[in-house]
């Protein structure tokens, strides 16, 4: 969350709905004025109907205000979108004209009451064969925007969803939003490594290996017991 996102936004002459909606993206936004909240997130938060939010996001994307592209799965499919807040700073976008369909991969929030915009009574049928996949998948199985574009990163990621999934502690989107920002930090050749230390240490957690390359080593307590690796170990009288 920006301060100075959310005191730019108070600051628009933004009304309504439309306001509340925006204030929620500012909340979610990081430093790059970027987020990618579920519509029932924002609309959760923002108090206001799915379809409220839907038409809020779209003018104010009209306004200039934002814009936003539709991820894409490793599968081929749409998944969650992702908004950047431009606040007036980037090129207004056009209002589709009623009929035009949507565009591939993109999700286009319908028209309601008070809008000009009114959209198509049927939609193309490869929409509606995207809308319908995407439904089935639960939140923790779209995909969010990976750190690194690699496919080796790819890789080591779902041997680390598989990991968590079988010490059952499966990754949540949450979650995962702040493991990639950690990992954006330390960069792609570390991240590879920490994850793959992690996996064998079979560890809930990313951690990187001791930059000497030596394992902890057991700490003597008085009675007897070892502290290794934060965890201690009592022997048997």
């Amino acid at each position: 969350m920006s301060n100075q996102l959310l005191q730019e936004v108070r600051k628009l002459p933004v009304k309504g709905p439309a306001k509340a909606v925006l204030m929620t993206l500012a909340d979610h936004a990081d430093e790059n004025w970027r987020c990618w909240p579920s519509h029932l997130t924002i609309a959760t938060e923002s108090g206001v109907c799915k379809a409220t939010v839907k038409n809020a996001l779209r003018k104010l994307k009209c306004d200039g205000l934002l814009t936003w592209e539709t991820t894409i799965t490793e599968k081929g499919d749409p998944g969650s979108n992702s908004y950047r807040l431009t606040l007036g700073g980037g090129v207004r976008d056009t209002p589709p004209r009623a009929g035009d369909a949507p565009p591939v991969g993109q999700e286009i929030p319908q028209g309601g009451a008070g809008d000009s915009y009114k959209a198509p009574m049927e939609a193309p049928k490869e929409a509606k064969e995207r809308s319908s996949s995407i439904s089935k998948k639960s939140k923790s199985e779209i995909s969010l925007v990976m750190p690194f574009p690699s496919e080796v990163f790819a890789e080591v990621w779902r041997e680390w969803e598989q990991h968590r999934i079988e010490i059952k502690h499966k990754i949540t989107p949450t979650s995962a939003k702040g493991q990639f920002k950690k990992l954006l930090a330390m960069g792609e050749a570390r991240s590879i490594t920490a994850i793959q230390h992690s996996i064998a240490n079979g560890w809930r957690g990313i951690f990187e290996p001791p930059a000497n390359g030596s394992h902890p080593q057991p700490q003597p307590a008085p009675d007897g017991s070892a502290v290794i690796g934060g965890r201690t170990f009592t022997p048997k009288p």
